[in-house]
Parts: structure tokens; sequence; C-alpha cells
């Protein structure tokens, strides 16, 4: 399975039939310290989240949900990471690559990564 198969509509806005990995703005929910998040911003984020679960999948055929949930929000993080650098203009402070390069060189090399590791370890990730 080629890793950039696996997963070709996660990653971020411009490009037609994927998904955008940030729905969520920083305005539409402020958490407050030791509260727990309204249940239509966790609901918007766990739908979100099974998108990004659905598209690895392939590549941990073996991951408990656990496992596939982790590797997920090691992708979405890392993805609102760059796009939230890029969207506060500071990107260049990171990098010379535009947004779109990043976040396509952290997806396709992370699931070339969680491929490899399943390769070698049916139960590895």
């Amino acid at each position: 399975l080629d890793p950039a198969d696996a997963m070709p509509h996660v990653v971020a806005k411009g490009k037609p039939g994927r998904v955008d990995m940030t729905p969520l703005q920083p305005h539409d929910f402020a958490p407050i310290e030791g509260t727990e998040p309204p249940a239509w911003y966790r609901a918007k984020l766990n739908a979100a989240m099974a998108q990004v679960e659905a598209a690895v999948a392939p590549l941990l055929p073996n991951a408990t949900p656990e496992m596939l949930r982790r590797n997920a929000s090691v992708l979405w993080a890392g993805v609102h990471g760059i796009s939230s650098l890029s969207t506060a203009d500071k990107l260049a402070n990171v990098s010379s690559q535009s947004a779109g390069q990043m976040i396509d060189d952290l997806v396709g090399l992370y699931l070339a990564g969680l491929a490899a590791s399943n390769a070698r370890s049916p139960t590895a990730s």
C-alpha cells in the first residue's frame, strides 16, 4: 500500500476533494482550564478525527482503536500546527516551504513510517 494513496484526502485548504484539517477555529471554542469542552465541540472534533482514523487504518490493520486514535492525533496536531503558523503569518520563521509542501511532507513521511513499521511488525505503532 502506497502511503500517499492511504490518506489522499488529508491535507489542508485549496485542494478540491480534500478534508480541511482545521474545521474548529480558535474562536469556535476557547477552553477554560479544568473544564470539559461542550458536547457540540466534542462531536465536531470526533467526526473530523474519525475521518483521519479511517484513512490511517489501512496502514495499521491490526491496530487497536487507541492506536488509531493516537496516530490520527499526531497527524492532526502536526497539520494543525503548520496551518496555525501559516494562518498567523509565522510559517516563514520556521521554513521557506509553503504550508502545503510542509503538510504534504509531514503526512507523506508519517504515513510511510507507519507503513514501514507495519511491514516489520503487524502489531507495531
